[in-house]
C-alpha cells in the first residue's frame, strides 16, 4: 500500500523488474493519507496494482498478468 503515497516505494518500483516484483497490503496496518481508516483487505491489491501499472507507465492488463505469473512462482517453488 505505501507505494500508493510513499515516495521512497514508488522509487523503488522505478528500479525493481516487474517480473521480480510482489504486492501485499502489509496488513493489519494503520494506514494514513489516502487510506486512512481504510480496513485492509486483499482488495486493496488493485489499488497497489494501478499504482504500479501507472508507475512503470505500463498496461494495466500487462501488470496484473505478470503479478499473477510472479505470485505463482513463488508458491509452487
Amino acid at each position: 500500500m505505501f507505494v500508493c503515497y510513499r515516495e521512497r516505494d514508488e522509487t523503488l518500483v522505478h528500479h525493481v523488474p516487474l517480473d521480480k516484483l510482489l504486492v501485499e497490503t502489509d496488513g493489519p496496518w494503520p494506514f494514513s493519507g489516502l487510506f486512512q481508516h481504510v480496513k485492509t483487505s486483499p482488495l486493496l491489491l488493485q489499488e497497489v496494482t494501478k499504482k504500479i501499472a501507472s508507475l512503470k507507465r505500463m498496461p494495466l492488463e500487462e501488470v496484473i498478468q505478470q503479478l499473477n505469473v510472479n505470485t505463482i512462482s513463488l508458491y509452487s517453488g
